[in-house]
């Protein structure tokens, strides 16, 4: 048995009906009277419940250190299940770079895709400076990981796509220049960029206010593979 010192009344009655049903459910849980995360028993296999990690979620639970990484350890079959229940939940620009910041100013997001090499990976937004006025809402980023070197930067420009009337991540086009501190931008049809961002949309799903998941479209059809994201603060 575990004892929390935490208070009485931080603990919701929402979430302590969560707790129950999944102690009857047997799932494995944190022992933080004020918050659901939990496992599920056996089919996880280790993994935390796209459904569970769902409804943590969706009750609040703090983005912290270990609530970011209790989500980038999600592997691909939750991810799957993740991507499925949050159809429909639209992602705006202001989730992946709040309003409130100014203009160059760069957001992390950690990543973990689905694939079962080289998983884990940042992209990075910012709000770009100098848009003319009739310029279209957007922002510009670029993918920050192990085998950037040989890749290239994968940068992007992200928009709303009107047809889903979500934000979406489009590898076809890239930023005129490349903003202070960022790699050289280059193009995304060429050499090994190709294989690995050409001709491709990043389609995305929110599932909590600092929690994104995505999915590759390309070539007419979408890619089996996926990929959360988690917003860093600013001030972290």
């Amino acid at each position: 048995a575990y004892a929390a010192m935490a208070p009485r009344s931080k603990a919701t009655a929402g979430v302590l009906q969560q707790r129950l049903s999944g102690f009857r459910r047997q799932q494995t849980c944190t022992h933080w009277p004020f918050e659901f995360i939990c496992l599920d028993p056996p089919a996880a296999l280790g993994e935390p419940s796209a459904d569970a990690m769902r409804l943590a979620l969706d009750a609040g639970a703090p983005p912290s250190t270990p609530m970011a990484e209790l989500v980038l350890s999600l592997g691909k079959a939750p991810q799957k299940r993740l991507w499925e229940i949050c159809e429909g939940s639209r992602v705006s620009l202001a989730d992946l770079v709040p309003d409130e910041l100014a203009e160059d100013t760069e957001v992390r997001h950690l990543g973990r895709n689905s694939l079962p090499l080289f998983t884990r990976f940042e992209k990075r937004f910012l709000r770009p400076s100098g848009l003319a006025e009739d310029d279209e809402p957007q922002l510009w980023g670029y993918n920050f990981q192990t085998l950037q070197a040989v890749t290239g930067p994968g940068y992007f420009v992200c928009a709303m796509d009107p047809d889903r009337d979500s934000a979406a991540i489009d590898y076809r086009r890239v930023p005129p220049r490349a903003p202070e501190g960022w790699p050289a931008v280059r193009v995304n049809d060429r050499g090994l960029s190709t294989l690995v961002y050409g001709h491709m949309v990043d389609h995305l799903r929110k599932v909590s206010s600092e929690v994104i998941i995505g999915r590759a479209w390309k070539h007419g059809g979408w890619l089996p593979h996926t990929f959360l994201l988690v917003r860093v603060p600013v001030d972290s």
